[in-house]
């Protein structure tokens, strides 16, 4: 067996052809936990990556047996699309933007919204900027032709080095690629096992893994799955994506739970599960993949036999099933729990223990002399989070608040979130500015809307 050896992150790694890693232990330093062992790594929840202490195992595989990353902002695609098969002949590096165009939910969304194959939008980009005036789709205006054209041949010699049949489209592969590793699903209609305990599945193309589904039941199983997956929690997990709770309810005869997930990162969908329990186990069955959260919305509304308005669904889904209270829009302006606290485009009412209560003047500053770095900012049914790092804008008008969620579940999809707190009619107003993969990101957009200039690089936000 093959076996090279390589330095990835000012550690010394011994590496096979089957995807194991060796780490060797630091000169005359103690011994580490997985310091002289060899080993495939363990599955993070979040990312389906196999690490080795917090380390991503391809990125070390690949630095081996294909030489370091060509630059930062390269990142390793699986060929198969299975995160979990390391092997040195199924790991290539791709730029960031290549690996978006591998990705089969983020073509088929840029197909839908040109109206044509994703060729004709990689060989000229700019022909299709006006297409994008969607906010999760802003990104795209932004693809150059050259790296479009780039792009369209590599992912075309890719597809050719695949053996893929003669006469589809670039779209046609893409889409195709799960099948390669063996995971994908022959018969949607049949109820198979899912990659976790006790869990079941129906009508999903590819074998998932269902973190919050309860191990083992004692009392009712319905009402214990509701309780566990909070809004938030990552509810389906895959080698395509990963969906978190949105909301949850529980149908009339209490049979049968319906799950309403979303989609992480700038270009997003809504997906609708619903989830029996039958023979001992969770069944999840896939009722629809949409484009708006209207849409999944209207769909639970058929599920349940209720009436559609337009708006919202009639009475009946207690909260959008959550048993908590949401905004009506979410970009409304709505009291929190906190006195002279108030939020908007927040899903969830929450508390703001360091909102100041007595000032009378200077009150974005004195609210940031409050968010000392660990100290408590935002807590609610959901998650707690806590201050990374707080400014106040150039003109002095916004309080802007990096900081680190913590789901109750435990399970985060995004490991920092922004918020933006601005002073107005004697209240302080907490308003949500997005979630964020890596820390390079949310300092990025921290410094952008402090009005500064960003002179580190990219990173993945930029791109999910």
């Amino acid at each position: 067996m093959q076996e090279l050896t390589c330095t990835y992150k000012g550690e010394e790694y011994s590496v096979r052809e089957d995807g194991s890693v060796f780490r060797h232990p630091r000169p005359g330093k103690k011994p580490r936990a997985y310091d002289s062992k060899w080993t495939f790594g363990n599955k993070s929840i979040e990312r389906g990556y196999m690490e080795i202490a917090s380390v991503q195992v391809h990125r070390i595989v690949a630095t081996a047996f294909h030489g370091e990353a060509p630059t930062s902002q390269h990142v390793v695609d699986h060929k198969d699309t299975n995160k979990c098969n390391n092997r040195p002949e199924n790991l290539r590096w791709v730029t960031k933007f290549e690996n978006i165009m591998l990705n089969p939910i983020t073509v088929r969304r840029i197909e839908w919204v040109i109206g044509d194959h994703i060729e004709k939008f990689l060989e000229d980009p700019g022909k299709y900027k006006d297409k994008f005036q969607d906010q999760n789709f802003a990104w795209m205006r932004s693809v150059s032709a050259e790296e479009g054209k780039r792009t369209l041949e590599r992912l075309q010699d890719w597809a050719r080095s695949d053996k893929q049949p003669g006469g589809g489209s670039l779209g046609e592969w893409i889409y195709s690629r799960g099948n390669l590793n063996g995971q994908s699903v022959e018969d949607l209609s049949k109820i198979i096992p899912s990659k976790t305990p006790n869990a079941a599945q129906r009508h999903y193309r590819t074998v998932c893994d269902f973190p919050f589904c309860p191990p083992s039941v004692d009392g009712d199983p319905i009402e214990a799955y509701k309780r566990r997956l909070a809004p938030g929690n990552v509810f389906i997990a895959c080698e395509y994506f990963i969906s978190a709770c949105y909301s949850r309810t529980v149908s009339e005869d209490g049979s049968s739970l319906y799950v309403i997930s979303e989609s992480q990162g700038r270009i997003k969908y809504w997906g609708l599960a619903k989830v029996t329990y039958e023979n001992g186990q969770f069944v999840h069955e896939g009722l629809g993949v949409f484009l708006e959260q209207r849409e999944a919305e209207r769909k639970l509304g058929e599920a349940q036999g209720l009436a559609w308005t337009g708006k919202s669904l009639e009475e009946g889904i207690d909260n959008r099933g959550t048993g908590y209270d949401f905004p009506e829009k979410i970009s409304d302006v709505i009291p929190s729990k906190t006195p002279r606290a108030i939020q908007r485009n927040w899903k969830t009412v929450s508390e703001f223990p360091c909102c100041p209560q007595d000032c009378k003047e200077e009150h974005l500053k004195e609210y940031a002399k409050r968010l000392q770095v660990g100290s408590l900012f935002c807590r609610n049914e959901n998650y707690t989070s806590t201050v990374f790092k707080a400014g106040i804008s150039t003109d002095g008008q916004s309080l802007f608040v990096i900081t680190k969620p913590q789901s109750v579940g435990g399970y985060n999809i995004k490991n920092y979130a922004m918020a933006k707190i601005t002073f107005e009619d004697s209240a302080f107003v907490h308003e949500s500015a997005g979630t964020f993969f890596e820390q390079v990101g949310a300092e990025k957009y921290f410094t952008l809307a402090l009005g500064l200039r960003w002179t580190g690089g990219d990173g993945i936000d930029d791109y999910s």
